[in-house]
């Protein structure tokens, strides 16, 4: 039996944490009853093939919209550090543009990494302390650092 994966925020029990392990409760229900469907194949009529295979999709589509949720939730628990995480962001991506250095571009993608991470997280210091760490490395990087 195969299992999708659902990311989810490593962040203490929230909405977006509580969204996101329903979300892999529901893919998981949802893969089982389509495996059930494809063991059980030639003992189910055309009929029931059709209603295990609509109501999977309908366990899919649950687990979808508890997915926005939990990235809603998310998103709104950094709400404060959006801005400076796209500045830090496209900052990073102009100064890779125009390095020739491989030490700077792994630093930024290193220092990148390290704020997707933050992010993931739902964690505000940490976004803060990430996006510093990031806007610092791309400011050396393009000073020739």
């Amino acid at each position: 039996m195969t299992t999708a994966t659902v990311l989810q925020p490593a962040i203490a029990p929230t909405a977006a944490n509580n969204s996101g392990s329903l979300a892999q409760q529901f893919y998981t229900l949802s893969q089982a009853l389509d495996d059930f469907r494809l063991a059980h194949w030639s003992e189910l009529s055309p009929d029931q093939r059709g209603q295990l295979k609509d109501e999977a999709q309908a366990l899919d589509t649950r687990a979808h919209y508890l997915t926005a949720d939990a990235i809603g939730a998310l998103t709104a628990s950094i709400q404060p550090e959006l801005a400076a995480i796209t500045n830090a962001t496209n900052d990073a991506q102009k100064t890779l543009d125009n390095l020739n250095k491989l030490g700077n571009a792994v630093a930024i993608a290193t220092a990148a990494v390290a704020l997707g991470a933050a992010v993931a997280t739902g964690n505000l210091a940490s976004v803060s302390t990430a996006v510093v760490a990031l806007t610092d490395t791309v400011a050396s990087a393009a000073a020739g650092g």
